[in-house]
């Protein structure tokens, strides 16, 4: 009797050779925000340090938005949370040694119902930074939601960051103020 392993490549080579291709492999997925398995007080200590230092009094951590996860390169960690127009907002993206490179961008989530429109900006980058750590909206009070002209409502947004090179633990925390 053959292996699974065994199987799958009996059925790849079989699809092969009659002149198909196998299907594309699955996109890397998020990694899922859990303390488990993530360096957690550590990474906590450092994000508290950089807050202090790159934001100052103004901004608050966002409670229960900030997720840490050990990452392979390529993976990817996603945090959720509204942001409101008239606030200010910066998301610190830290890492310990072991990677080496990261990207952090900020986008809207709109559902693909909405037909307000924000759906305009659906899917848009707002903000990114890039590097062994990185940041959106730090000093002058924030990043600032202004991408419609006049909007009033609440805004799903959705920080990630990626690892571009190496692997270890990243931690991700919103922060919002004035």
């Amino acid at each position: 009797m053959a292996m699974p392993g065994t199987r799958r490549l009996l059925f790849l080579l079989t699809l092969v050779s009659a002149g198909c291709r196998p299907p594309p492999s699955a996109p890397t997925p998020h990694a899922p925000a859990s303390p488990a398995g993530c360096a957690r007080d550590a990474l906590t200590t450092a994000l508290a340090e950089r807050a202090r230092l790159q934001l100052g009094d103004d901004l608050a951590p966002i409670v229960g938005a900030t997720v840490c996860r050990d990452l392979g390169e390529g993976e990817r960690l996603r945090t959720h949370f509204t942001v409101q127009p008239d606030r200010g907002y910066a998301i610190l993206a830290h890492t310990l040694p072991g990677v080496d490179a990261i990207d952090l961008v900020l986008w809207a989530d709109v559902p693909v119902g909405n037909r307000s429109r924000l759906r305009l900006v659906a899917d848009t980058v707002l903000a990114q930074d890039d590097g062994l750590v990185a940041t959106i909206g730090a000093g002058d009070g924030g990043y600032r939601f202004d991408v419609v002209p006049g909007w009033t409502e609440p805004v799903p947004v959705v920080a990630e960051a990626k690892v571009v090179a190496g692997e270890g633990p990243v931690a991700l925390a919103p922060y919002e103020g004035p």
